[in-house]
């Protein structure tokens, strides 16, 4: 799903499914792997800091992890 998107218009603040914004994008493409995730940035990354997901290494990230920076 994530590569068909790949190209299309980005536009700050759209949630699809013709626009997308980063966070957006993000939410939409894991919603197709059935993980269900906050809409912006911050809220992803409150929600995975509240113990959603698992915390990956530095050095260890592949294809799909998202990175949070403090």
């Amino acid at each position: 799903w994530a590569k068909t998107k790949l190209g299309g218009p980005y536009v700050m603040g759209a949630a699809g499914p013709t626009a997308y914004d980063c966070s957006s994008y993000v939410q939409a493409a894991y919603r197709t792997i059935g993980i269900t995730m906050p809409r912006t940035a911050q809220d992803q990354r409150d929600w995975f800091a509240a113990g959603h997901g698992q915390r990956i290494q530095a050095g260890q990230e592949k294809p799909g992890d998202l990175i949070f920076i403090n």
